[in-house]
């Protein structure tokens, strides 16, 4: 996985069998869309509703947005997005530039046209960071010392420079997919030190588990924007709020016009790493 998709915060939470939909509430439309230095853009659409209750898979099936049409600009060249499928990622279909690619610092809009309605956003490609150290230090009062806790040292040599992190660490003997790990994004708002220690927690369906010794991790450490940061920093807190608060996608903040979601820059550094 890239990312978890907001809907990936409604199967997580519930079992499957069926919902319930207020009528008395006008659906709107859920957008998760990112631009990566070096790559193609990428818009995951689905329509967000007020659900009570369980969700069945077909419900949710049904739910993404696949009649729109996608376009991005960077000022120079203009696109419009191709529908693509890929079946281990929900929503399952999104759009995708074929020649279009995100540069650091470059500004790209994207207008999404969908249902007689428009929806516009604009955003940057930041330049990337790097993380300086990987530590894995021994778990106290484990005898066996096979337990392992993980810090991460994030190279901050301009601390004038704000910048937003998201992390993103996969463990195959544990899940063979990124997740997020705790904590998911932070900043260097707070700090004038040249590095950011982190401890990083891999929680998974809700347990925490220790890194072991001799097994790899990866890790992705990927420079966001604001916007996308005050985005999961909103969502992050209570992750079954989207099930049982009809104003859920009012309060959230969003950098698209009219839609609930994020269009976003970002910039990766990717690590490969034996826990020692």
């Amino acid at each position: 996985m890239k990312t978890l998709y907001i809907f990936i915060l409604i199967i997580i939470s519930v079992s499957c069998n069926d919902f319930q939909i207020d009528s008395s509430y006008e659906e709107s439309l859920t957008v998760e869309a990112y631009i990566e230095n070096g790559k193609q853009a990428r818009v995951y659409l689905t329509k967000s509703l007020p659900i009570e209750g369980v969700i069945d898979s077909i419900a949710l099936i049904k739910n993404i947005e696949s009649h729109a049409k996608v376009i991005i600009s960077n000022g120079d060249i203009t696109e419009v997005l191709s529908l693509k499928r890929d079946d281990e990622h929900y929503p399952m279909l999104y759009y995708k530039s074929n020649n279009l690619k995100g540069e650091v610092g470059r500004n790209y809009t994207l207008q999404i046209d969908l249902s007689g309605k428009s929806y516009f956003s604009e955003t940057t490609v930041p330049s990337k960071s790097l993380i300086n150290s990987i530590i894995f230090n021994p778990v106290e009062g484990d005898l066996t010392d096979s337990l392992r806790e993980l810090n991460i040292i994030v190279d901050n040599a301009i601390p004038s420079m704000v910048k937003y992190f998201k992390l993103l660490i996969k463990r195959d003997s544990i899940y063979p997919k990124y997740i997020f790990p705790e904590p998911p994004i932070f900043t260097n708002e707070n700090t004038d030190n040249t590095e950011i220690n982190i401890f990083v927690k891999y929680n998974y369906d809700g347990d925490d588990y220790r890194y072991i010794l001799g097994e790899v991790v990866y890790i992705k450490l990927q420079r966001i924007t604001k916007e996308e940061y005050v985005f999961w920093k909103s969502i992050k807190g209570d992750k079954t709020r989207l099930l049982n608060m009809k104003t859920f996608s009012e309060e959230i903040p969003s950098n698209i016009d009219g839609a609930f979601g994020y269009w976003g820059g970002q910039n990766t550094s990717s690590y490969r790493v034996v826990v020692k």
